[in-house]
């Protein structure tokens, strides 16, 4: 994995509008369609992960993530997307403790508006370049 030029790809789709996703956790991918903005020819592109073994949405932060937005019609902004380097791990503390055998990590994170997905992928292809993720 060539990380700088993995960064180098993700940089360039910042700021995009996000036009559609798909969470198909059948198939364990992640589809996002986007527009670029105006200062990146202003075109459409897509960022697909594959292999996603886990991921976890943050709706805003603490207690406003129970604050929900209607965003039918308005312009949603891929605000940020970035390699998480290091450990991230997701785990559960639950007091049924069957559900502490769940977790997983994050390759990516991803800010939306003030939202926050983490996604733990094997492939992650931005514009239609593949990277595979060791």
């Amino acid at each position: 994995m060539n990380i700088k030029e993995i960064e180098n790809a993700i940089f360039k789709i910042w700021e995009s509008t996000i036009t559609d996703i798909k969470i198909d956790v059948l198939a364990h991918t992640i589809v996002m369609k986007l527009r670029l903005p105006p200062d990146c020819d202003e075109r459409n592109c897509e960022l697909v992960f594959e292999g996603v073994s886990a991921y976890y949405f943050f709706n805003e932060v603490k207690e406003c993530r129970k604050r929900f937005i209607d965003y039918d019609g308005n312009r949603v902004e891929l605000t940020s997307i970035n390699i998480v380097e290091g450990d991230c791990e997701i785990k559960l503390n639950a007091d049924e403790k069957w559900l502490e055998q769940y977790g997983g990590g994050a390759t990516f994170s991803i800010e939306i508006w003030d939202h926050l997905l983490l996604v733990e992928a094997a492939r992650v292809i931005v514009d239609g370049k593949a990277f595979d993720l060791d």
